[in-house]
């Protein structure tokens, strides 16, 4: 049986290594700053866009490493040799 599939690279365009630095660092940081701020303006825009930036960046990490997961599966379950995807910062904890 010959299993042709290519490694997930749909969400690949922004490196996952960067998307966990906005959701560990940028978001909260956001978050921080804006809820520093006098101005109820500047306050919660920072803090929506620090909620908006962890939200966005982690369904986008997690739909690749759920996508990233099952091609793996799929070539173990040919018997294929399963390909070393770089990039993938903790995906064995999304199921």
């Amino acid at each position: 049986m010959s299993l042709e599939l290519e490694p997930p690279v749909g969400a690949v365009a922004k490196g996952q290594s960067v998307r966990l630095f906005d959701i560990a660092v940028l978001g909260p940081s956001l978050i921080y700053i804006g809820w520093q701020q006098q101005k109820a303006t500047y306050r919660w825009s920072l803090v929506a866009s620090g909620v908006a930036t962890i939200v966005y960046n982690y369904r986008n990490w997690a739909a690749y490493c759920r996508t990233s997961n099952r091609v793996k599966a799929a070539y173990a379950k040919a018997g294929m040799p399963v390909p070393d995807v770089s990039g993938d910062l903790g995906c064995e904890l999304v199921t």
